[in-house]
């Protein structure tokens, strides 16, 4: 667990903010390092067979979107199975999820996001992503996708979810502060 550098807190903001922001973080005191990704819930489906089948009733996804995921600092996300990192226009699934979906590597998930436009992503592989639960605790998903993919998505390029460590990590009222 430790290798993946977990985060003390994870802040959510509404509005996007950029890499200069997260380099101002980790100059603040009290923060040993700090990274960010974007983080969206969105709806999805599998489709079976490269689409041939009949497709799964919908659920809730988390949708993660990394600047690069080869360079992650906090909150690593290791790769399991397939590609890595997530192709273009494609989607690696938190391999816990897998069986809960009811998919396989190479089977297609159809994206809905609040304006209701559907696109089309092949489950390009698997990781595993220790900061999330696993799915079969809380019954969701976790998709983790490029930038490019995003924005093929119709979402904004910018980042909305910063994960932080802590100074003194392991001193509660310290990482609290």
């Amino acid at each position: 667990y430790a290798a993946i550098a977990p985060s003390s807190g994870v802040i959510r903001t509404a509005q996007t903010f950029d890499e200069d922001f997260i380099r101002s973080v980790r100059q603040m005191n009290g923060v040993q390092e700090a990274d960010a990704r974007t983080h969206i819930a969105v709806r999805f489906q599998v489709r079976r067979n490269g689409g041939q089948d009949t497709a799964s009733r919908w659920r809730d996804l988390q949708l993660f979107a990394v600047p690069d995921y080869d360079q992650m600092r906090v909150n690593k996300i290791r790769p399991q199975t397939g590609d890595w990192p997530p192709p273009k226009h494609e989607i690696l699934i938190e391999r816990s999820g897998m069986e809960l979906i009811g998919a396989q590597v190479g089977d297609e998930v159809v994206i809905e996001i609040s304006d209701r436009k559907a696109r089309e992503l092949r489950i390009a592989g698997t990781v595993h992503d220790l900061a999330q639960l696993p799915s079969p605790i809380d019954g969701t998903a976790y998709g983790y996708v490029s930038f490019d993919t995003l924005e093929w998505l119709g979402q904004p390029r910018g980042l909305n979810e910063l994960h932080i460590v802590a100074r003194e990590a392991h001193n509660k009222p310290a990482a609290q502060r």
